[in-house]
């Protein structure tokens, strides 16, 4: 799995989350070290940014030109994970962080995996979630993707 900024990934495991990403925020030690060395700072207003024509809350992130020219104070490049599915496991569900600024990653867990029981609908679920981060007052945008796993069981 790869991914930039601070969107992020969570794995239903017996209806447990489990974290499949680190949002790439330039308070994290291996981020903060990365803009330094590209010859960026790091501030702290309201929540630690990265400091430039902009002062960005992330670390890496698409786009954001102004954070990248002249100077590559931010990148593109992404992270990337191997994880290895187990048959335990539910969904993935990945989201912008409009979502996981008003949701917890237990709640967003439990919300899809009520939905699917209910509703058999991945895509429901992920409109479920997107509903209620705009009900509980996110101010970013909000995206979210649910990708079932239907694990069949073979008889020998």
């Amino acid at each position: 799995m790869g991914w930039v900024g601070d969107s992020r990934g969570i794995l239903s495991r017996q209806g447990r989350y489990l974290r499949v990403s680190e949002d790439h925020k330039p308070d994290r030690p291996d981020e903060r070290k990365a803009v330094e060395a590209r010859g960026g700072h790091v501030i702290f207003r309201g929540t630690y940014r990265v400091a430039g024509p902009t002062a960005l809350a992330v670390s890496r992130a698409i786009g954001d030109i102004l954070m990248k020219e002249p100077r590559k104070l931010v990148t593109s490049d992404p992270e990337i994970k191997t994880i290895e599915l187990l048959p335990q496991d539910e969904f993935l569900v990945m989201a912008s962080d409009g979502l996981f600024d008003v949701m917890r990653d237990q709640c967003v867990i439990e919300t899809v995996s009520k939905h699917i029981r209910e509703n058999k609908s991945c895509k429901g679920a992920a409109d479920k979630l997107t509903e209620m981060a705009i009900e509980k007052g996110s101010l970013d945008n909000v995206t979210a993707l649910v990708v079932q796993f239907l694990w069949s069981s073979t008889d020998d």
